[in-house]
């Protein structure tokens, strides 16, 4: 499947540098970054740029956003994609290439979540480990018995998903679609404790959300809140549930048929 691209792409991506951000400076703000290295796994990383839109993919918003936003030099990049000519073409982005702090691996993403204990531990205790996994699929392929897994081994690692609503309410709807799992499934199955979420964007009403083991407050000004504030609700109340089915909207009230007598 090609990289995914759309018109709320630059937006998207805009999300996902501040989510970057957030717990980058969340990092810093801990001195954490004096003792410890920030690790990063992008499980569908794509080729660093969207170019329909013309805006950077997600591995160059990491790396900016680590680099100029926040100022953590002390990091390991892991990026990932099934696709191995976008692998080619990130490994020679301006923004990638030569940075010893950044591994490109070739793969699918389940393969890549079930490496991530081995990989850190060549350098720390997985348990210890702190840092992100990104998951930002094109469709649905949200690896989460694989993320579950990894939440009880290295449970300081925070999750970052990108989570396309209608798709999935769609692919529901339909007789397949006991093979895919509702958001509120998603969120548990994740076994993270707190979760914050994003306004969700365009028609296809796609959401990120972060979530981690440790509470924080929420980043308002860039449209994240927690899952159980009053405006976290009604944004994963729509991301969750159809119309028909979202406690936030009226209900359609159908008056009987009469005949006129």
């Amino acid at each position: 499947m090609k990289q995914g691209q759309s018109a709320v792409t630059e937006e998207k991506e805009r999300g996902l540098q501040a989510a970057f951000t957030i717990n980058l400076r969340i990092f810093k703000g801990k001195r954490f970054h004096k003792r410890f290295r920030y690790w990063h796994f992008d499980l569908n990383c794509g080729c660093g740029t969207n170019e329909d839109f013309g805006c950077i993919g997600s591995p160059v918003a990491f790396v900016r956003a680590a680099r100029f936003d926040v100022g953590v030099d002390r990091f390991f990049a892991g990026f990932c994609d099934v696709d191995e000519i976008s692998i080619a073409k990130l490994s020679k982005h301006e923004e990638i290439e030569g940075d010893p702090r950044i591994f490109m691996f070739h793969g699918d993403n389940a393969s890549m979540v079930e490496a991530i204990p081995d990989i850190i531990s060549a350098k720390e205790k997985p348990e210890h480990a702190i840092g992100t996994v990104l998951s930002d699929p094109n469709n649905s392929d949200v690896p989460l018995e694989q993320m579950s897994k990894l939440s009880r081994i290295c449970p300081k690692m925070d999750f970052i998903v990108n989570w396309n609503s209608i798709f999935i309410k769609r692919a529901r709807g339909h007789y397949w679609g006991k093979r895919y799992v509702s958001l509120e499934d998603a969120v548990k199955k994740l076994n993270k404790k707190h979760w914050i979420i994003r306004k969700p964007l365009g028609p296809s009403q796609f959401t990120l959300l972060i979530g981690r083991n440790i509470k924080v407050g929420d980043h308002r000004k860039m449209n994240f809140f927690n899952l159980d504030s009053d405006t976290g609700t009604r944004h994963f109340n729509k991301c969750n549930f159809t119309n028909d089915e979202n406690p936030d909207l009226p209900k359609q009230i159908l008056m009987p048929i009469t005949a006129n007598i």
